[in-house]
Order: C-alpha cells, then structure tokens, then sequence
C-alpha cells in the first residue's frame, strides 16, 4: 500500500467483521431470518484516520409457493457506534437503512 497510489486494492486498513446468523421455519412454506454484525477497524495506514466501529442488522422473511416460486421482503439496518478518530473526523454518525421486495419464479 502507498498513499494516493492508483495501484491501491483497498484504502490502507483492516476491516474486521463478527457475524451471528439464525434462519427460522415457522412452517414447510415460511423462513424468517436475522444476521447481527459488528465492524470493528484499524487505523488507516500513513493517514491519521481511524473508522469508528459499525453494527448492522439484516433481516429477511420468505413465503414458497408451489413448484419453487418464492417472494420475500428483506432489509437492513446500520448504526456507527463510537466516533471517528483522527484528522478526518467527520462529527456526523453514520445511520443508514434499506428494505425490498424480491421475487423468484421457476
């Protein structure tokens, strides 16, 4: 890694995710899921920027239909907790969220 170098894969840090997952089948028909993450990161590399650490919720819910046709609704949640560190501090925290619709036919 080198700064500003356009060779660059990544943004001069590590990342690090923990995932807890669970799918639940009320009936044969029906699926609810959940997934919790926490984002915890390191100093960026020759910068004074350190990302604060991030929590997301994902959920989803399900219905099949006969012969494989399925629709759902999924969505998500994410919240910065803690505060950025360093001479790129933004004051404001991240919050972001997001829902759909999403159908499969066979």
């Amino acid at each position: 890694y080198k700064v500003n170098d356009p060779e660059n894969v990544g943004l001069g840090y590590w990342s690090h995710n923990i995932r807890v997952a669970e799918r639940f089948k009320p009936t044969p028909t029906t699926a609810v899921t959940g997934a919790l993450t926490y984002e915890f990161n390191s100093k960026q590399k020759d910068v004074d920027f350190t990302e604060a650490s991030h929590l997301t919720f994902d959920y989803a819910a399900s219905y099949n239909f006969t012969m494989g046709h399925e629709l759902g609704l999924f969505g998500f949640g994410t919240w910065q907790i803690g505060d950025d560190k360093g001479e790129k501090v933004v004051q404001l925290n991240d919050r972001v969220y997001g829902i759909g619709l999403y159908g499969s036919y066979w």
